[in-house]
């Protein structure tokens, strides 16, 4: 064989080797495009004003501090009386006893302003623990219904955020940039089916209440 005809079947070979992994490649491209990806939505919000342990917890929040909040309310009206004296029995007071009484009044402020600020970081505190703990199990439900149902991917439903509606180009492109999802149908909404979720689970979780007049410890 000539050395010419062996560079003949060489840059044969070549090429055919070239068109079996153009082939190669074009299968395996048609392969992924083949099969769709299902792409899901969940609405946070909605979510989170129907979860029922969110709705308990949240209300034994307020009711805890409903009692520390009455508490100071009392501290209020005891602070307004004892301006109140002050005002009224002032001119007949001797210097030091004035000075006495505006140093009670300005202790008891002090202590009412430093409360209400601690109950306030303390309602954050709470509050953060918590959503924390419900995030973390919407989580959880949504990749086991994404699982079951067969999606792929599960993105937050922002179609909701307002972009036209703001008074400044900065605050538009911030709400722009801020949407996941422009548009989603109704069919790919898998809220309801997270929430029918949780919400079974919670009340299995739930003690059932005992029957009145069974006593017991």
């Amino acid at each position: 064989m000539t050395n010419r005809t062996r560079a003949r079947v060489s840059l044969g070979l070549v090429a055919s080797a070239m068109i079996l992994l153009v082939a190669a490649a074009w299968a395996h491209t048609a392969g992924v495009f083949a099969t769709p990806t299902a792409v899901a939505v969940v609405d946070i919000g909605e979510l989170r004003s129907s979860l029922n342990e969110l709705k308990v917890l949240l209300a034994q929040i307020d009711a805890k501090f409903a009692a520390r909040n009455q508490e100071l309310e009392l501290k209020r009206q005891e602070l307004a009386a004892m301006q109140a004296r002050l005002d009224e029995e002032g001119p007949t007071m001797t210097e030091d006893e004035q000075n006495d009484s505006t140093a009670e009044i300005y202790r008891l402020d002090t202590r009412i302003n430093a409360d209400d600020n601690i109950y306030r970081q303390l309602l954050q505190i709470d509050g953060l623990r918590i959503m924390k703990m419900v995030q973390t199990k919407i989580d959880d439900a949504t990749r086991r219904v994404a699982a079951r149902d067969g999606w792929n991917i599960v993105l937050l439903d922002t179609s909701g955020i307002n972009v036209v509606g703001q008074d400044s180009m900065q605050k538009m492109d911030s709400a722009i940039f801020q949407r996941s999802v422009i548009y989603a149908t109704p069919a790919v909404d898998i809220t309801n089916e997270v929430l029918t979720l949780m919400n079974n689970e919670y009340e299995a979780a739930v003690p059932a209440p005992k029957p009145a007049g069974t006593g017991g410890p």
